[in-house]
């Protein structure tokens, strides 16, 4: 009621991941510029499973980013945008920048990003499936600002987004490393609760998402 009778209020709250910062937010603002310029977005840093939880507490309209391995839930709605490569990355000088393979880095220090069990852990790399031992982890950090932060001073490997390594770690001494074997692409999802109707600024926002995502698709 209050879109239809003051559409000047209307205002939208959006969790986003780092990849999904990067990759699809500035497109779906501008879509969203272009087509309601009354609206007014609240952007979060949120990865799961924090931004699931907002989600569910209706702190969040929408959440942007990857689902536990386990999904997301009955409760939640599901809607798959946009797949983003996951690479191997390590401090410029570190002995093991120009590795190859996965079985060079079996003793590698790893760092872990975001929870456990997500995108930014190195047990989803599939060390056990080629016989090779789950690599130790000795550093976690909740987002990439903070790997960004540490990584040029540590002789550890990380795994980070193509976008967010694009746009973010050259300038910080990080490089991205050659590995040969396919490693991981991770799907960015927008999750919403299953028994509350969007709102209409909801709604607008989860199409500029889906139109900004296909023509990512389309690009690549």
């Amino acid at each position: 009621m209050q879109w239809l009778q003051r559409e000047q209020s209307a205002q939208v709250a959006v969790g986003v991941s780092p990849a999904a910062a990067i990759v699809v937010l500035p497109g779906v603002l501008a879509r969203l510029r272009s087509h309601w310029p009354q609206l007014r977005v609240r952007v979060v840093d949120a990865v799961y499973p924090h931004a699931l939880t907002m989600v569910r507490r209706s702190e969040l309209d929408l959440a942007v980013g990857p689902l536990p391995l386990d999904g997301a839930g009955r409760d939640l709605r599901v809607v798959p945008l946009f797949d983003s490569q996951q690479l191997l990355v390590a401090r410029g000088g570190h002995p093991l920048a120009g590795a190859r393979r996965l079985a060079e880095l079996e003793r590698a220090v790893w760092v872990l990003t975001g929870p456990r069990g997500g995108p930014g852990d190195p047990r989803r790399l599939g060390f056990e499936q080629i016989g090779l031992a789950v690599p130790p982890v000795v550093l976690e950090c909740e987002s990439f600002t903070t790997l960004l932060a540490l990584m040029p001073g540590a002789d550890v490997v990380g795994i980070m987004p193509e976008p967010f390594y694009r746009a973010h770690a050259a300038s910080h001494g990080i490089v991205s490393m050659p590995i040969e074997e396919p490693l991981p692409r991770v799907t960015l999802h927008a999750v919403w609760r299953a028994e509350v109707p969007l709102t209409a600024p909801a709604a607008h926002l989860l199409d500029a998402m889906e139109a900004e995502s296909r023509s990512l698709r389309a690009r690549h």
